[in-house]
C-alpha cells in the first residue's frame, strides 16, 4: 500500500494492496479524561467525499458535536432499548413490543444507525402500510403508528448515549389513525344476555363481564378479591395470552388495579357460581392462600380457563340467546355507551372501566355529546330556566 498527501491538502492519496484507488484524512478530537491527544483516521472512495466529511466534522468537533463512527445497526439500537425497558413492563407488554418491532428491523434492521436517514423510516411507513397485515393488503394505521412510535423511542435512547446526532424517526409523520366502528348491544340487550345465563355455572364471571371488566380481569378474578361486605371486586391480576401461554400478572395499567363496584344482582350470581364451583363436586385447585385464594373462573375439573376457550363459551352463549354476534370485548363497548346514555359523568365510567377519560372522550364522542345535552337540560331545570 502506498500514500501520497495532495498539494494543499490534509487528504492522503491512499493505494490499497488490491490497487484500489482510496482518500483518508486524520481528525484531531478534544483530548480524552487523561488528557492524551485523540485522532481519528477516515477513508472514503472519492476525494471529494473526504473533503466534504473533513470540513462537516472539523466543524462539529469545534462545536463539540462530532459523534465518534460506529458499526452499530438498528437492530442493535432496538436490542438496547428493548434491554433497558423489558423490566418496566408486563409480559404481555413486552412481547406486543418486541412483535411490533419485527417487521422493522426486516425493513431497517441492518442498516448503520448513524447512516439511518429521514427518508429511511419514511420508507419504513410506506412499506409497513403497504403489506403485510390481514390478506397482505397492509398494516393498520395504528399497528404501523406503534412501530414508528418505538423505533423513535429507541433513537431517542441512542441520541441520549451520543449513539447518534438526532432522532430522524421525530419528523416523519404517522399515518391517521381512524377510529373504528365497532359492534355493541343496547342497555336492553346486555340485560337479555344477563338474565339468559343465569343457570350457567360461570354466571358470576358473565355479570363481571356486564360490568365492562376486561376478559383478563375476569379470568384473573380471585375469590379472595371479592369484599362481599362492602361489595366491591379488587381489580389487582389479570391472566392474559402471550405468545400463545397464557400469563398471570398485573392488570394492563395502573388505572387498571381499581375496585369495581358490585351491584346485588352480581353478587348473588357470584355466589351461585361459588357454590356451583369452589364448594361443588370440582377437583380442588392447588393454589396458595387456600380456598379463597383460588380463580373465580375454572373448568370443570377446577383449573383455570384458557382465554380462548372462555371467548368461544362467550359465543356459544350469545347464540343460545338469540342476540347479535359481538366480540368478548365489545361487551365492553356495550356498558359504556349505556352509562354514558344514562347521562354518567365520563370521568366516573372512565374509573369504573379502568380506562383514560382522554381516550373514553376520543372513542365515544357521539356519546358524550349526547351527554352533554343531557349536563345542559339538567343544569336549565336546576336554575329553573334563568339562562
Amino acid at each position: 500500500m502506498s500514500s501520497k498527501r495532495q498539494v494543499g491538502s490534509s487528504i492522503k492519496r491512499v493505494e490499497l494492496g488490491s490497487g484500489q484507488i482510496r482518500y483518508r484524512y486524520r481528525l484531531d478530537l478534544e483530548p480524552g479524561a487523561d488528557g492524551k491527544r485523540r485522532q481519528r483516521t477516515l477513508t472514503f472512495k472519492t476525494e471529494a467525499e473526504a473533503i466534504a466529511d473533513q470540513a462537516k466534522r472539523r466543524v462539529e468537533v469545534g462545536e463539540r458535536d462530532y459523534i465518534e463512527p460506529s458499526r452499530h445497526t438498528v437492530d442493535n439500537v432496538l436490542d438496547a432499548w428493548l434491554d433497558e425497558a423489558r423490566d418496566d413492563w408486563k409480559a404481555s407488554t413486552r412481547y406486543q413490543n418486541e412483535s411490533a418491532l419485527r417487521a422493522v428491523r426486516a425493513v431497517i434492521g441492518t442498516m448503520p444507525v448513524q447512516r439511518l436517514a429521514r427518508e429511511d423510516v419514511s420508507r419504513l411507513r410506506r412499506v409497513l402500510s403497504e403489506t403485510g397485515g390481514r390478506g397482505g393488503r397492509g398494516r393498520s394505521a395504528r399497528t404501523v403508528t406503534t412501530a414508528l412510535k418505538l423505533l423513535g423511542a429507541a433513537l431517542d435512547l441512542a441520541v441520549h448515549d451520543g449513539a447518534v446526532r438526532k432522532n430522524v424517526a421525530a419528523s416523519v409523520k404517522p399515518p391517521k389513525i381512524v377510529t373504528e366502528e365497532f359492534e355493541f348491544w343496547s342497555a336492553a340487550q346486555l340485560g337479555q344476555f344477563l338474565a339468559s345465563v343465569d343457570d350457567d355455572r360461570l354466571v358470576g364471571a358473565w355479570y363481571l363481564s356486564g360490568l365492562g371488566m376486561r376478559r383478563g380481569e375476569v379470568l384473573g378474578a380471585r375469590w379472595s378479591d371479592v369484599d362481599w361486605k362492602a361489595g366491591i371486586l379488587r381489580v389487582r391480576q389479570a391472566r392474559v395470552l402471550v405468545g400463545g401461554e397464557v400469563v398471570a400478572g398485573r392488570p394492563k395499567s395502573a388505572r387498571s388495579s381499581r375496585d369495581v363496584h358490585l351491584d346485588e344482582e352480581t353478587l348473588r350470581a357470584l355466589r351461585l357460581t361459588r357454590e356451583r364451583t369452589l364448594l361443588g363436586g370440582v377437583v380442588p385447585l392447588r393454589q396458595r392462600g387456600g380456598e379463597d385464594g383460588r380463580l373465580i373462573v375454572v373448568d370443570e375439573a377446577g383449573e383455570p380457563f384458557n382465554p380462548h376457550r372462555f371467548s368461544r363459551t362467550f359465543h356459544a352463549l350469545v347464540e343460545v340467546a338469540g342476540l347479535p354476534r359481538i366480540r368478548l370485548h365489545d361487551v365492553r363497548h356495550s356498558v359504556a355507551t349505556a352509562m354514558l346514555d344514562a347521562g354518567v359523568p365520563v370521568h366516573q365510567v372512565a374509573h369504573h372501566l379502568g380506562h383514560d377519560a382522554s381516550v373514553l372522550l376520543k372513542v365515544y364522542s357521539h356519546r358524550t355529546e349526547a351527554a352533554g345535552q343531557v349536563a345542559v337540560g339538567a343544569l336549565r331545570r336546576a336554575i329553573g330556566g334563568g339562562l
